[in-house]
């Protein structure tokens, strides 16, 4: 007989894990054509140079000694957290990979590439353009075993306040809301 394991991916961000997401997602609207592929797909290398120079405008302090590297490794990272932690809310980071490199600038694409457990990315979609993938999850039913039988019972999500603000907006305002949570905890 095995036992399985449910294995559940901790998807709640730091603070530091919120402010970098907040600076990535300004640094995706800065990226201009050059450093785009298409119009939703940012380089993660023009990402960083971006990173860097907002941060650079602001003081400095997110990225101090900093490497691409290191800023990779986060994003893999980032991935997985969502604004509020939860599983159904809106992925912080969506990766993507280079399927069309022959179109593209080699060293551009080499700068970016991120490989891990098998998976290649090259870019982080920008989420005012690539809304479908930013969007919160859909709910799902998840089946319980209790008393000898299975039953499904709906996972149920709040719906989304919809204020008629942009996107990147909105994805703003969920880092700084879950971060005040989360202040107000430690109070």
């Amino acid at each position: 007989m095995t036992a399985t394991t449910n294995v559940r991916i901790e998807r709640t961000p730091t603070h530091h894990d919120l402010e970098i997401a907040s600076m990535v997602h300004r640094a995706l609207a800065a990226v201009q054509e050059t450093g785009r592929f298409g119009d939703h797909k940012v380089f993660v290398s023009a990402l960083w140079a971006m990173v860097r120079h907002l941060d650079a405008e602001a003081g400095g302090g997110l990225t101090a000694g900093c490497t691409l590297d290191h800023f990779k490794s986060w994003l893999l990272g980032g991935r997985h957290l969502t604004c509020d932690g939860s599983d159904d809310e809106a992925p912080l980071i969506v990766l993507a990979r280079a399927d069309l490199v022959a179109a593209m600038d080699y060293t551009v694409v080499a700068a970016s590439e991120i490989v891990a457990d098998g998976a290649t990315f090259h870019f982080v979609l920008d989420p005012a353009i690539a809304l479908d993938v930013y969007a919160p999850r859909q709910p799902t039913t998840r089946s319980y075993v209790g008393a000898g039988r299975v039953d499904a019972a709906p996972v149920v999500r709040q719906k989304r306040n919809n204020k008629g603000l942009s996107r990147r907006r909105e994805l703003d305002e969920r880092l700084i809301g879950a971060e005040r949570r989360r202040t107000a905890g430690r109070s």
